[in-house]
């Protein structure tokens, strides 16, 4: 498993999770994702891959065009950032790259998680969203991209 992050010290704790959980061996961490990002696991067979991508606005500068060339037998889960600015524009512009080489799935979210912790059970539903909300400002959107060739 490859995983990519930007920050330094949230890789450390990446890797501290991945020591604490015995699958330190099984895991290589890379520094930022960029569009060349798939260059740096030369070994993988993309027919096989599933790629799980929240990089908080950077999903359309990432997958260009070239990169979706690359990764197109893959299937990628696409966490989309609404908030950023120009969003309409960025998000049809990713589209239009992506569908050459994918099918493109919007996934829904549900509102209510289908599991929660029992020491929430008792709590009415707005206050239990509450405790479980990451805080954003808007509901999530994620793109199943599943690769044609």
């Amino acid at each position: 498993m490859d995983c990519f992050e930007l920050c330094a010290d949230q890789r450390a704790v990446i890797e501290k999770t991945a020591s604490r959980n015995a699958v330190s061996d099984h895991l290589r961490i890379h520094g930022e994702a960029t569009d060349d990002f798939p260059s740096a696991i030369p070994d993988t067979d993309w027919s096989r891959t599933l790629i799980l991508c929240d990089i908080e606005g950077e999903e359309f500068r990432v997958f260009t065009d070239r990169c979706f060339s690359t990764l197109q037998r893959a299937e990628i889960i696409v966490e989309i950032h609404k908030w950023i600015d120009d969003f309409w524009e960025h998000y049809t512009a990713f589209l239009k790259r992506a569908s050459p080489y994918f099918d493109i799935e919007l996934l829904e979210r549900s509102t209510l998680p289908a599991r929660t912790p029992k020491f929430l059970h008792n709590l009415p539903d707005d206050n239990r969203l509450l405790m479980l909300s990451e805080g954003r400002p808007n509901m999530m959107r994620y793109l199943h991209l599943k690769g044609r060739a």
